[in-house]
């Protein structure tokens, strides 16, 4: 009776090593390796680029984990696994991308390049492109130090990348024209939900900030979107949620001269049976500005306009089949010149896609079945960690 019992606990044994060593290998081969990174040709059939990372209280015992997802012309993704970042972002050039990660940054593209970082970072803002300097940068939610909030900025290129801070807790942020724009809550205005700071960050010299205006809002009133801007008028979104069932999304638009401010109603919710449905997938993605007309993608998938010119509010188009539950899994959108892509998991058949809408019309002009995402994020599959998309970035279409 004990060699039988022995022998039954053998073949399980046996069983869950065989079956540990087909998901692992299963993970690793969808995983790039360092000669196909170096490669000066790596990022030419990439589409789009995705930023999975476990949340920052995930990190606590040095665990976090972290990957750039890749995905080529055919749907193909293969990753690259990095340390974790809680809300990693996505930075590209004209030849170059900008991956980071909680201790080191890389460069990929036209050659390959890390760059190991002194001090690590547990959450990210945004991070972007610099062309005029020639200045890939990203800020970081640090925390409070002896002399307040710090949010620390990695910046730099090919040549190195240094750490400076701003010392201003950032609510939202954008990149226009070569300018880092910051909605920042100041010390002076803790106590007052309706006071935020516009600031200006520039790189000429050195790291340079500079306070344009404050922006009056509604008590309650939470960012929603990047800092956008056009020849005339700064934009920001702001949400508010008077309870659990009504809220309402507003523009804010500050004139670039004399720094006067109006507010536009976006969007009303009335009746919802959760608010909380209505949040959306990424601020830092949420909204952009096409030919006078500026776009919000809110979180029922909806997709609104504001005309510049004639201040006309619509809801322009909304997507295909969106899972607007509360039980969301793996959605993320990027806005590329006239398109708006949409990556999604559809629960009912199991596989994530890549949806393009043509942003005047609102047409679904293309859909991509991706292949491979469930592999490479081994430590979800095994129920290991719980990783989320962060970053959205489409390379080439």
């Amino acid at each position: 009776m004990k060699k039988i019992i022995l022998m039954v606990l053998s073949i399980i044994i046996l069983l869950v090593l065989g079956l540990f060593l087909y998901i692992y290998l299963g993970s690793t081969s969808k995983l790039v390796d360092k000669a196909e990174l170096e490669n000066p040709n790596f990022l030419k059939d990439k589409m789009a680029v995705i930023y999975f990372s476990t949340t920052a209280d995930q990190d606590l015992d040095g665990m976090g984990v972290s990957y750039g997802v890749f995905i080529d012309q055919d749907g193909q993704a293969k990753g690259l696994k990095m340390q974790g970042l809680e809300v990693g972002n996505l930075a590209k050039s004209k030849d170059k991308l900008f991956l980071e990660e909680k201790n080191k940054v890389r460069l990929l593209g036209n050659g390959y390049q890390e760059f190991p970082m002194e001090k690590y970072q547990h959450t990210g803002v945004l991070s972007g492109y610099i062309e005029r300097e020639n200045i890939f940068f990203s800020i970081y939610n640090s925390g409070f130090s002896q002399n307040g909030y710090n949010s620390d900025v990695r910046y730099g290129n090919e040549k190195g990348f240094y750490t400076d801070t701003i010392p201003y807790y950032i609510e939202s942020s954008g990149l226009i024209d070569d300018r880092i724009y910051l909605l920042t809550s100041d010390d002076d205005n803790t106590n007052d939900q309706s006071k935020f700071a516009l600031k200006e960050v520039s790189f000429d010299d050195k790291l340079q900030v500079k306070q344009l205006t404050n922006i009056e809002s509604e008590n309650g009133l939470a960012p929603v979107s990047p800092v956008l801007a056009d020849k005339d008028y700064y934009y920001i979104i702001m949400a508010q949620y008077q309870d659990g069932f009504n809220g309402k999304v507003s523009l804010i638009r500050v004139n670039k001269q004399s720094y006067a401010q109006d507010m536009f109603t976006l969007i009303n919710y009335k009746d919802m049976d959760d608010i909380n449905k209505t949040l959306i997938m990424n601020s830092n993605r949420s909204a952009y500005i096409y030919e006078k007309e500026l776009y919000f993608v809110d979180g029922l998938g909806d997709v609104y306009t504001f005309h510049s010119e004639t201040k006309e509010i619509k809801k322009k188009f909304s997507f295909k089949e969106f899972n607007q539950s509360l039980l969301r899994y793996d959605q993320e959108i990027s806005f590329n010149g006239d398109s708006l892509y949409f990556f999604r998991y559809n629960p009912a058949i199991k596989k994530h896609f890549i949806e393009k809408y043509e942003l005047k019309t609102g047409k679904l002009e293309k859909q991509v079945k991706i292949t491979g995402i469930p592999e490479i994020l081994l430590e979800r599959k095994l129920n290991l960690k719980s990783l989320s998309p962060y970053d959205f970035l489409i390379v080439n279409d």
